[in-house]
């Protein structure tokens, strides 16, 4: 696809290729993951679930317009794309090592990564052109993640003469 980089997701790959397009052009892309995560924990007490995710996002937007100026062909583009998903789960249950309990972990992590590139395209000879596509990265569409732990302990403990339970 980089050497004939000819539709409107050019300026991800080859945004030289977009001189290739000579009507205005627009494209959307979806995404659709399931990942499966498995942990392989040797200690003994400790035990870290599988999780399995998944999601479906708009992974790519973009326009396209071409023009001649001074005989060259130009084309002038603006992207939006999901670089990177930041879907995550954890979920870990250990023995404390002091004292009689078990400790809980549970962390959720949801968000991505996105960026606005707008890329121009010109043709320089006939048969070469140069393209520059800019990624940048707005605070906007949720760009970032947030995370959400909650760590839990149960047991028991000793306090002065008494075996006492605690969470």
């Amino acid at each position: 696809f980089i050497a004939v980089a000819d539709n409107a997701t050019a300026a991800s790959h080859n945004p030289a290729g977009l001189v290739q397009l000579q009507e205005p052009e627009a494209s959307v892309v979806g995404s659709f993951f399931v990942r499966l995560e498995r942990q392989d924990v040797t200690q003994p007490g400790i035990r870290v679930e599988d999780q399995t995710f998944d999601s479906a996002d708009l992974n790519y937007l973009s326009g396209v317009y071409p023009f001649r100026l001074l005989g060259r062909n130009v084309v002038v583009s603006l992207n939006f794309q999901r670089l990177f998903d930041l879907k995550g789960a954890t979920d870990v249950a250990a023995p404390f090592t002091t004292i009689d309990g078990l400790q809980q972990v549970r962390s959720r992590q949801d968000g991505g990564l996105f960026t606005i590139s707008p890329a121009v395209a010109v043709q320089i000879t006939p048969t070469f052109s140069a393209g520059i596509a800019f990624n940048i990265w707005p605070n906007l569409f949720g760009n970032g993640w947030t995370q959400d732990v909650t760590v839990r302990g149960q047991g028991f403990v000793a306090s002065g003469p008494r075996v006492v339970p605690f969470t």
